[in-house]
This record gives C-alpha cells, structure tokens and sequence, in this order.
C-alpha cells in the first residue's frame, strides 16, 4: 500500500497501521461528501509554571482529554445546526471526522497534531475570527479550551494553531482529484511518522474516527 502514496519520507519510518487508518478515514470522508474540508493544527498544553513568555496554568489533563475535544466540536456543530434549522436557513450536513497524533518533544512537552474532516459545503473555511464565535474556527478553540476546563479563559485560545495552507480542500469529481488526494497524504503521513511518539498501555498516541 505504501508504495502507491505519496508519502513524506523525510519522516520515515512510518506506522504502517497509522497510514491504513489515515487513508480509510479520508476514504470514508470522500465517499460521504466528495468535497472535503481537512482542516490541520496543533493543540497544545500550557505550561504549569509561568516561563516567561509561557502561559501558566492548572488544567484538566485527565484521561479522555481528545474524546472531550473532539465531542465538544460535535455538539457546537449540532447546536448551530438546530439554530439555523430553527431560523428556517438550509444547513447541509456533515459528520465530523477526525485524525489526531499525540508526540513528546525532547524537553518533554506534549502536543497534538490534529486534522478534522468536514463536508465543504457546510465550512469552507474556519470563518472570520474577529467573530470569535459561530464559525468553525472558533467552535475548535472552544472546544479545546472547554476539553481543558479553561472555557472562561479566552486568552488560551493562543494554545490552537491552525497550520499554513489550512483547510485544505479535495474534491472527488475534480480532474486534478488524484494529485491532491496525494498531496494530502503527503501531508497526512507526518502522523503515521514513529519519531516522537510514545507507546504505553496507559495513553494512546493515536486516535481516528471509527466511521
């Protein structure tokens, strides 16, 4: 399967089950919505003493916290849904998908490589973030923020960073759909990379979407 993709080796080795299960849940998103928003960042945690320019804080670390990130976007979405179904505007649908990777720096610190999948023609992008709110940009700050129990701290917003070139969009029925669709893997596989991540029994390095 690997030698069909276009893969970043400049961070191989790779997970050979981690690139299987990026490829079937962009598989999945495209057989449900040809046009597919990926929208790529990182999450990250802040710090537990004040470092300077570092922000300082107690959080909710506990087990479960990308199953917390991850329902919490869900919910927003559906509560937006009902609103605007409410108001009588046509909302199209859209089943959240998602990859994550969590990776160990050097000097210890975590982070979370996140990419989520969304039909296009309900975001076609992260919105205007001088908002601050109903926009899907905004709906993932929260939601890490609420996942962290910092939801009255806006300010940590700061702890998202959307990735250059984010969303990236593919269209199915597009002529050029093969080379993005490589292009994306290219990109997707620096999840599937084994540098950086930490196994154990007691905290998982990687989760997806199950359908």
């Amino acid at each position: 399967m690997l030698s069909s993709l276009s893969l970043n080796y400049a961070h191989a080795p790779f997970n050979k089950h981690y690139i299987h299960r990026i490829t079937q849940v962009v598989a999945k998103s495209l057989s449900h919505y040809p046009r597919t928003t990926v929208v790529m960042l990182i999450l990250r945690l802040p710090e537990y003493r004040d470092n300077g320019d570092s922000i300082s804080a107690l959080v909710n670390l506990d087990d479960g916290l990308m199953s917390r990130f991850i329902n919490s976007i869900r919910q927003k979405v559906i509560a937006q849904t009902r609103h605007k179904e409410k108001n009588g505007i046509r909302v199209h649908p859209t089943t959240l998908r998602y990859l994550w990777v969590r990776e160990v720096c050097k000097n210890g610190k975590i982070h979370y490589h996140v990419a989520l999948l969304v039909n296009t023609q309900r975001f076609h992008s992260l919105g205007n973030f001088n908002q601050k709110a109903g926009n899907l940009g905004s709906f993932i700050e929260e939601a890490w923020l609420s996942a962290l129990d910092l939801g009255g701290y806006p300010e940590y917003r700061t702890l998202v960073h959307f990735l250059k070139n984010s969303p990236y969009y593919i269209n199915a029925k597009a002529p050029d759909f093969h080379e993005k669709f490589q292009r994306l893997m290219f990109r997707l596989s620096y999840f599937a990379k084994e540098d950086s991540k930490y196994y154990s029994k007691e905290e998982r390095s990687f989760g997806c979407s199950q359908s």
